[in-house]
């Protein structure tokens, strides 16, 4: 049997009290640190689990889609570099017809 809190999640409320016990009980022995760090992290986690609880399915939603999310970013950042080179190296093309891609002038 796997354990859903998102089963439990009924209102932006109850999505506070998730990460606010999320982080009380994650956040291990000794100093607290810097207040922006923890003010910070709560916003992330708040920021994650309403977007998991009302943006995708509710049966589907579980703190593994955090993991698509990021994987998701991650694609998305790697297309907008590709694209970028891409187009980079046309406007190159078109700044010198001349040039072969890919050989060098002697």
């Amino acid at each position: 049997m796997k354990y859903n809190p998102f089963q439990y999640l009924h209102s932006e409320k109850d999505i506070l009290k998730m990460v606010t016990t999320l982080m009380v009980n994650t956040k291990g022995d000794g100093k607290d640190g810097d207040e922006f760090w923890q003010k910070a992290e709560k916003l992330l986690y708040t920021a994650l689990i309403g977007y998991i609880y009302y943006m995708l399915q509710k049966e589907v939603g579980n703190l593994a889609c955090v993991e698509v999310i990021d994987y998701n970013r991650k694609n998305e950042q790697r297309e907008r570099s590709n694209e970028a080179h891409q187009k980079e190296r046309q406007q190159e093309r078109e700044l010198h017809p001349s040039r072969k891609h890919g050989s060098m002038e002697r």
